[in-house]
């Protein structure tokens, strides 16, 4: 069971953004009730689900738990962003797969039909990472490392400010290690109307 505190600031309405990475692939995510699934993406040694909702009055402080099938190591990001779309915060989500040594690696593109929108970007991985190098035009979030070698590692990030309509996502991120394998998202947060 892996477990995220909503932040005390969060309010009714807000969306709440959640990432998990496993280095134990094949595993099945028990979706929380109120959150939605919007992708996931797999290799051989690595796994990362993507989840959102909007939150109610209770979800302030609360505990946000993922259970995963079996016993499996974890990296777990939460984001919070408010006025965003009645749906849910996800405008558009890719998920993307790198299977490649590294430690290069490249989040996925994505078409934007209109103005804005926050760009989200997530790049995680299975290596001996301790560090990752983001573009200079995003502030970075969050970042999390397992432990053990090799374990798994995240980063995210987001734009400053909305991005304008037209193509965006394929951000590269370098990471401390080369090797393993890594996923990476690319999330536009979609504004209220």
């Amino acid at each position: 069971m892996h477990r995220l505190t909503i932040p005390a600031e969060v309010r009714a309405g807000d969306g709440l953004l959640a990432l998990l990475t496993t280095g134990s692939p094949a595993r099945s995510l028990a979706v929380p009730t109120g959150w939605q699934l919007v992708d996931s993406v797999a290799s051989s040694s690595v796994e990362t689900f993507v989840l959102q909702r909007k939150a109610v009055a209770s979800s302030a402080g609360s505990v946000l738990r993922l259970p995963l099938s079996g016993s499996a190591s974890a990296t777990t990001t939460l984001l919070a962003y408010s006025g965003t779309a009645p749906a849910g915060p996800v405008g558009v989500a890719m998920v993307g797969l790198d299977t490649g040594p590294g430690p290069v690696r490249t989040t996925p593109a994505l078409q934007l039909g209109s103005t804005g929108a926050t760009l989200v970007s997530y790049w995680a991985d299975r290596a001996r990472t301790t560090g990752w190098t983001l573009p200079t035009e995003l502030i970075q979030r969050t970042a999390s490392f397992g432990t053990g070698s090799p374990h798994t590692s995240a980063v995210s990030a987001e734009s400053v400010g909305a991005v304008p309509a037209g193509s965006a996502g394929q951000l590269t991120a370098t990471a401390s290690a080369s090797g393993g394998h890594a996923t990476t998202v690319s999330v536009l947060v979609a504004p209220g109307r």
